[in-house]
């Protein structure tokens, strides 16, 4: 979910320009002339903040994950544990 979130507002410029240009530039297409005069360089740029703005935004709005994280493992009776984060500093897995 989070790489499509960023896929998304790295190709907002580029959605938002190409959605200009097609419509206020559908006459200069009419009459022959280039439609499209891109300004790549900045719709780049411009993809690139937002991305690595949705990075942070993500990084900001994550769930923060307090203690520390215990391992997979097997129970004395063989059945898997998953993996989970331990609210407790002192859990006696945390030290490993």
């Amino acid at each position: 979910m989070r790489l499509l979130t960023n896929l998304l507002l790295f190709l907002l410029p580029f959605a938002v320009f190409f959605s200009y240009a097609f419509f206020a530039n559908k006459r200069r297409a009419l009459d022959g002339g280039d439609p499209l005069r891109t300004p790549w360089y900045w719709l780049i740029i411009a993809g690139l903040v937002l991305g690595v703005a949705g990075f942070f935004g993500m990084r900001l709005t994550a769930d923060p994950h307090r203690g520390c994280y215990v391992r997979a493992h097997t129970d004395a009776k063989g059945k898997v544990v998953d993996g989970y984060f331990a609210d407790d500093p002192n859990h006696p897995d945390c030290s490993k």
